[in-house]
């Protein structure tokens, strides 16, 4: 029989024969006296150590300071494409999801995200949802980002089911003062400027003891994407349910008037450009050095992100049908295409997230023992709107129209619609932990974590303006929810190290948590006014709900040569069981918590004197009780589990990084992704009978189908090559190129699925160094490629995309003292 991964196959048959024999036997020639690559240094492991991503014996993708800055790494897209197996749901700034190896769905995200020890928390409208909006945190002044791939449900519990990624900031230096300032500015093809301003300023204090560091950033971002609706009178656009009695007949939902003479095509004034945005942050940092084995940090963060409207555009035509009662004959309503670049939603979309993080770690280092306490608080507020006017139509017809036996509704007047969500997290987190560094052969970690966490959400749909697509004054709210969740978490977790002997090393952890939850519900105007639609106003059903379990790890790693390492790795991660809210008794009050089981071979190879790695890793990972979002009306959803079947989802795939010092000042890499993420069963069928039978649409998707947003594959390489411009000008080329296949699926609905094509991006980076100052000339996406980096297709977003970010070009001042 034909293998049914054939690739996956030939990885591991190469892996085997370079771990027997392959690396014992060579020995290089013709390396380069002095030219060795240099090694990122990361301290993911939790015991206290840093080492190199090279030595580690996981998979890690690690990125120091120098390569972030090469990079141009403003925000999590600018590295993730660089990362295999990393993949993103990308909303825009501050409203993005993030997918290692493939795991993606709805619920609470499945890759965990911290700055170094605190764990940062993503936030949505819904329980489905709540992941859609992972900070976007400034990079300038990080020592390096980390990217750890598979479960790290041991060490970083919820939420780490695929994978981490670590923000890992530079810490204050008592022995020098040291500062610097950075200027930015740039100009958008099809678009606006950019700008940006950063700083920082490094004080030692008390005779070198303590030590403050300050870093603040500031950028403005001009927008590239224009709404060709917004702006004008409304009487510039043909509107009206008139003679639709045709069946089958098809009506254009928003239609031009060509005819009115006051009215001109083009873009109104004041909506061109509409995702621009600013971000504005603050670090402070005081370390105090106690004692020669003492060490204390303080830190507090802030981050404020204003978009003025989302990055989406309509470059595709879009439709749906409404049938009896609402149109005698039925008619189907399309939208025609605005652009590449542009957007034709009939509301605006402003988005607001402010974050305010305080944390104190306290490190204390025995004869053999190393402690570790860290006492974190998160504050954030989010503001988010998501226009909703599809259909116009059935708004109209509701609004004008009694809904027979459901009674009356009440919907926009003007057609007009948007979803408001305010939405604030409150999270505080304790986390201590012992690691051992015993000379002998057996040496571990152990550590205690709790969480308090509370989230508040105020949901409305108000009436917009048809002019400004903002909230009327005197709009008719058409739904006001207030919810939120309050959750304590409480973990015990531990690993063990053995190692048999020189060569050969065991690895066993698990990590038993205790998760309590609770919702709260409170419905002040049901959805379109109507009781029998959108529930009863007053308090929602909602039980607590507690969950505990217990999740392993065990890895064995084989070190044949000092320069070489196969590890095989058996790990778990999960994500929280939760509460739904019962706004309709036929939503279920809870589901439980999902596991991925993940098992993974990989090696870790170091050639020609350090100057050349290559490492692979083949994985695969078997999802079980997956959450999964159902419908229950045609307004509120609630989560479910896939509980019918053993293994519902399943992702595998193969990953390869190399990296090359060619010669003292000539380096090259690239990554490779092969992936495979799907359904294993019909996801329609994984669900109990009882809550399949209460669906107002079937869930969809089809066994074989792939998982949601994840390519077949994914490419990245650079080249950065440093030179002299002049005998007294040294400088860097560096070039990125990335290329990402074909997404089969973007909506688990066959009938709504429109697959994205692939894309190639490229960066280009060109900087020289004076005496105390540098120059960088950039240009990102370099062809100016066209890329859809995201597609949507529901009941609230039609054909919608987030393109990428056409040709940038500009130039960066970096002053150092």
């Amino acid at each position: 029989m034909k293998p049914k991964y054939p690739q996956i196959k030939r990885v591991a048959m190469f892996c085997s024969a370079i771990s027997i024999g392959g690396l014992t036997a060579w020995s290089p020639t013709g390396s380069q006296e002095g030219a060795q690559l240099e090694e990122v240094l990361v301290t993911a492991s939790k015991r206290g150590i840093a080492i190199s991503a090279q030595d580690s014996n996981y998979s890690v993708t690690a990125f120091g300071q120098d390569t972030i800055e090469k990079m141009g790494v403003e925000g999590f897209t600018d590295f993730s494409r660089a990362v295999p197996g990393l993949d993103v749901v990308d909303r825009g700034p501050s409203q993005k999801s993030y997918i290692i190896r493939g795991l993606n769905g709805d619920g609470e995200s499945t890759v965990g995200v911290y700055v170094d020890n605190i764990p940062m928390v993503g936030s949505g409208s819904d329980a489905l949802g709540v992941n859609g909006n992972q900070p976007d945190l400034g990079s300038f002044d990080m020592s390096a980002i980390e990217v750890l791939r598979g479960p790290q449900g041991t060490l970083y519990g919820a939420s780490s089911v695929s994978g981490v990624v670590r923000y890992v900031t530079n810490k204050p230096n008592t022995e020098e003062f040291e500062g610097r300032i950075q200027l930015d500015a740039g100009t958008i093809a099809h678009g606006s400027s950019v700008g940006s301003m950063k700083g920082m300023v490094n004080i030692p204090l008390a005779e070198n003891k303590a030590a403050l560091r300050l870093v603040g950033y500031y950028r403005d971002f001009g927008g590239f994407v224009d709404n060709v609706v917004l702006g004008r009178d409304p009487s510039c656009y043909a509107r009206g349910l008139a003679n639709l009695g045709a069946p089958g007949r098809t009506v254009p939902e928003v239609g031009f008037d060509y005819s009115n003479p006051t009215c001109t095509s083009g873009v109104a004034e004041g909506q061109e450009d509409i995702n621009s945005y600013t971000v504005k942050g603050i670090r402070a940092q005081l370390g105090w050095d106690i004692s020669e084995n003492s060490t204390l940090n303080f830190q507090y963060f802030h981050q404020e992100t204003d978009i003025d409207g989302r990055t989406a555009s309509n470059p595709f035509d879009s439709s749906y049908r409404i049938g009896p009662p609402f149109i005698p004959g039925g008619s189907t309503f399309f939208t025609p295409a605005a652009g590449d670049l542009a957007t034709n939603v009939r509301g605006a979309e402003p988005h607001t997230d402010e974050m305010n993080v305080f944390g104190v770690e306290y490190d204390h280092q025995f004869e053999n023992l190393s402690l570790s306490v860290s006492l974190n608080r998160l504050e954030r507020d989010l503001h988010d709107y998501l226009d909703s006017s599809s259909p116009a139509r059935l708004h109209n017809r509701f609004f004008n129209t009694p809904l027979g036996p459901w009674g009356g509704a009440t919907i926009s007047r003007f057609d007009r619609v948007a979803v408001s969500s305010k939405q604030s997290v409150e999270q505080t987190t304790l986390e201590a932990r012992i690691a051992s560094s015993f000379d002998g052969p057996f040496n571990f970690l152990v550590g205690v974590f709790s969480q308090d966490l509370q989230t508040d959400l105020d949901s409305k749909v108000p009436e917009l303006s048809p002019v400004t697509g903002l909230p009327l004054a005197d709009t008719i709210l058409i739904l006001d929810r207030q919810a939120g969740v309050d959750q304590t978490s409480n973990a015990l977790f531990g690993e063990a190290y053995w190692d048999i002997n020189d060569q050969l090393q065991f690895m066993a952890g698990l990590r038993y948590f205790d998760i309590n939850r609770e919702q709260r519900s409170f419905l002040t105007v049901p959805f379109v006014n109507s009781v029998p639609i959108g529930g009863r106003p007053g308090n929602q059903p909602s039980e607590k709900k507690s969950f505990d379990d217990v999740t392993y790890k065990a890895q064995i790693t084989y070190r044949p040569t000092e320069n070489a390492q196969v590890y095989a790795q058996y790990a778990e991660g999960f994500r929280a069981g939760g509460v739904n809210a019962q706004i309709t008794p036929n939503i279920p009050p809870s589901f439980d918590p999902d596991t991925a089981i993940s098992t993974e071979l990989g090696i870790k190879t170091s050639w020609m004197d350090g100057r050349l790695f290559a490492n692979f890793s083949i994985y695969n990972v078997d999802w079980e009780n997956t959450q999964i979002g159902a419908s229950f009306t045609s307004q509120f959803n609630g989560l479910v589990n896939c509980s019918e079947h053993d293994n519902p989802a399943t992702s595998k795939g193969w990953e390869a990084e190399i990296t090359f010092q060619a010669t003292e000042k000539l380096t090259a890499g690239m990554t490779y992704t092969a992936m495979d993420g799907h359904w294993n069963i019909d996801p329609n069928t994984c669900v109990p009978a009882d809550v399949a039978a209460t669906l107002s649409d079937p869930i969809g998707g089809e066994a074989g189908q792939k998982l949601i947003g994840i390519p077949d594959s994914s490419f990245s390489m650079f080249v950065d090559q440093e030179l002299n411009w002049t005998s007294s000008i040294p400088g860097y080329v560096r070039l990125d190129v990335f290329k990402q296949a074909e997404v089969d699926v973007n909506q688990i609905r066959v009938d709504r699925n429109i697959k994205n094509p692939s894309y190639v991006l490229a960066n280009l980076r060109l900087g020289a160094s004076f005496e105390n100052f540098d120059l960088a000339l950039y240009v990102r996406n370099l062809t100016d490629e066209k890329a859809n980096l995201s597609f949507f297709n529901n009941f609230q977003q039609e054909n919608r995309v987030t393109p990428a970010q056409p040709r940038t070009v500009g130039l960066t001042f970096d002053y150092r003292f």
